[in-house]
């Protein structure tokens, strides 16, 4: 069975918010794409953690400006799922973290490969280490899922297969750290939506207007030019991408989009996270 498309992913955790971080293509993309990003920087140094000044600043940019063109022409997505911990789903005693974290990936896996491309497609998914989930039980959900029929022009096909998913590095994928670069950035942008939106705020006053400066720290002041920068190409080029919303930070109104950050609510009243036994 031959592979049509990759998926390489990551996870950001923080105080309120952890999230997860996707990026997929078609397997022929591949190559090309690694390659233009090797071109632009040593991506094992661009991870979300070392934007701490100005050159990592301008690489992760740069890097983000070409993974929007490839998106914007049909040859990526970027996928990014964040959670609240404090919401009615999450805020619940004996959580259970590592469940809800596999629970997580199969809501992002199923809805960007069931939804996003084109139905029969096979899969290798590269998911950056971490000793948490169980891929291969989640392979078997997935696949379970996958083999829900969809009408076609030529009969019925099963939605998607995935043949294997395989702990890896980014010194294998560099994509994993374009993974890590993006859902790093949402989670930090409604981690800090307060600093972001002042950030946002000052820099959109005119020059004969003089508002107080926004008070940051140096690694603070450089995530958040990034994130204003990056929210800015995204606007240039209609990808749907909100940022001044009275509440929380990066979003995509319309999943549909090929750069996608969405949050996770609470589905209804039953809709909890799992718990320990």
């Amino acid at each position: 069975m031959g592979i049509s498309y990759y998926a390489f992913s990551d996870e950001s955790y923080g105080p309120k918010y952890d999230g997860l971080g996707m990026i997929s293509l078609p397997s022929n993309q591949l190559n090309p794409v690694e390659k233009k990003i090797k071109d632009i920087c040593d991506i094992s140094k661009i991870k979300w953690a070392e934007i701490k000044g100005h050159d990592k600043q301008v690489l992760a940019l740069e890097i983000m400006e070409y993974i929007i063109q490839m998106a914007l022409k049909g040859k990526l997505r970027v996928d990014i799922l964040i959670w609240d911990k404090t919401d009615s789903r999450h805020n619940i005693q004996q959580r259970d973290d590592d469940e809800n974290l596999r629970r997580m990936y199969y809501h992002l896996f199923n809805n960007v490969m069931g939804k996003r491309w084109p139905i029969g497609s096979c899969w290798k998914l590269r998911p950056d280490r971490n000793n948490r989930v169980d891929w291969e039980r989640l392979k078997e959900i997935l696949n379970s899922k996958g083999k829900e029929l969809s009408s076609t022009l030529y009969g019925l096909k099963p939605k998607f297969h995935v043949v294997d998913i395989q702990e890896s590095t980014p010194s294998d994928y560099p994509l994993i750290n374009v993974a890590d670069l993006f859902v790093g950035m949402v989670r930090y942008s409604w981690e800090k939506s307060e600093k972001v939106k002042e950030k946002l705020k000052e820099k959109e006053k005119t020059k004969h207007q003089h508002e107080k400066k926004t008070k940051l720290s140096g690694v603070d002041r450089h995530r958040c030019e990034l994130i204003i920068d990056f929210y800015k190409k995204c606007k240039e080029n209609k990808l749907g991408v909100s940022l001044k919303s009275s509440r929380g930070g990066l979003k995509t109104h319309d999943p549909e989009k090929p750069v996608n950050f969405w949050l996770y609510e609470p589905q209804s009243e039953k809709d909890k996270a799992p718990t320990k036994d």
